[in-house]
């Protein structure tokens, strides 16, 4: 029955463990779908003979991104504590993947997390850059 259960135990974590490298695959994906947007627009756009608002129109897509991207990661690091959870028996290896039953992380943490910001500040800057220089 012991080892019944460790088995059990180590499939419901392999299946939890599928699930946040999903997760960072799908962030990763977003992150170079945000590069590939955002060099899209710089070569593209004639941006000095753009009004204002059409200039700010063009950061929507990226914010958007960033919003998905944080949210991946606000899942991922959801799975993880349900991960450890079930790791340290806090809950049951019922093959369970609901996070109902944790503590969540707050999604804000997740905006805030040097992954997310570090990276789109990055972009926005450049833009920012790009439509100073054109205006």
């Amino acid at each position: 029955v012991l080892y019944m259960s460790t088995n059990k135990k180590i499939q419901h974590l392999q299946f939890i463990q599928n699930v946040i490298e999903r997760m960072s695959t799908t962030s990763a994906v977003i992150k170079g779908f945000a590069i590939t947007v955002t060099i899209g627009i710089c070569t593209q756009i004639p941006t000095d003979m753009m009004e204002d608002w059409a200039k700010f129109a063009l950061l929507l897509p990226l914010l958007a991104l960033m919003l998905l991207d944080t949210y991946y990661l606000y899942l991922e690091r959801n799975y993880r504590i349900l991960y450890d959870e079930i790791r340290e028996e806090k809950l049951p290896a019922d093959f369970s993947m609901s996070l109902s039953n944790i503590t969540k992380e707050n999604y804000f943490n997740c905006l805030k997390s040097i992954s997310i910001w570090l990276f789109y500040a990055f972009i926005f800057i450049m833009y920012l850059i790009l439509f100073n220089a054109t205006s």
